[in-house]
């Protein structure tokens, strides 16, 4: 597992790109803080790359799986 600066020297792009990658499902990330903050599995041999005029949502990878759970719990 990576940590988003990790993943953005391996993929030779910023880390605002692997959040977007992320959204856009072409990475696997895990959400492993209660401050938004995922590790990452790596791409292996064939990593996504840079795609000029190619839109994000053309590139899927990986479906955009939600790893948060979708109630709140309060305590009173």
């Amino acid at each position: 597992m990576l940590t988003r600066e990790e993943m953005a020297q391996r993929l030779g792009i910023s880390t605002k790109q692997v959040t977007a990658w992320r959204a856009a499902g072409l990475l696997r990330g895990y959400l492993c803080t209660e401050k938004d903050e995922y590790l990452y599995e790596d791409p292996g041999p064939d990593p996504p790359r840079k795609a000029k005029g190619v839109r994000l949502s053309k590139r899927l990878r990986f479906e955009n799986v939600s790893h948060r759970p979708s109630e709140v719990q309060c305590e009173a």
